[in-house]
């Protein structure tokens, strides 16, 4: 009985590791928003970014291309304005905080699909 006990308490705590990690994931990410993001953009659910080019981190959106800032900042990401400096983070940072950009994000309205060109031959 108390084998069976252990036993599955491992595999609760098994199983519960990769939320932990994704919640300490997002709480890192949190953090470095705020340090090193903040003085520019919104980097909450609320809010203004007080430099009115930044857009606020919320704003994005779902769809946004996040794999490939997690990349851009990996790899310093330089971006078309003059006072947005060149961003250099870790790749454990870059994750931390596109793991907490994402959960800023709300859905939005669904976007239309793409009228197909190819006929369809049952429709003329």
């Amino acid at each position: 009985m108390l084998i069976r006990l252990v036993s599955l308490a491992t595999i609760a705590f098994v199983l519960s590791t990769p939320a932990l990690a994704e919640d300490a994931s997002v709480t890192a990410g949190r953090k470095l928003a705020v340090a090193k993001c903040a003085g520019c953009h919104a980097v909450d659910m609320a809010g203004e970014s007080p430099e009115p080019h930044a857009p606020p981190f919320r704003t994005f959106g779902p769809d946004f291309p996040f794999s490939g800032l997690r990349d851009a900042l990996t790899q310093g990401m330089i971006v078309g304005h003059a006072r947005m400096p060149v961003v250099h983070l870790s790749r454990t940072q870059s994750v931390d905080l596109t793991a907490y950009l994402k959960t800023l994000q709300t859905p939005g309205p669904a976007r239309p699909r793409a009228q197909s060109r190819i006929p369809d031959p049952t429709h003329p």
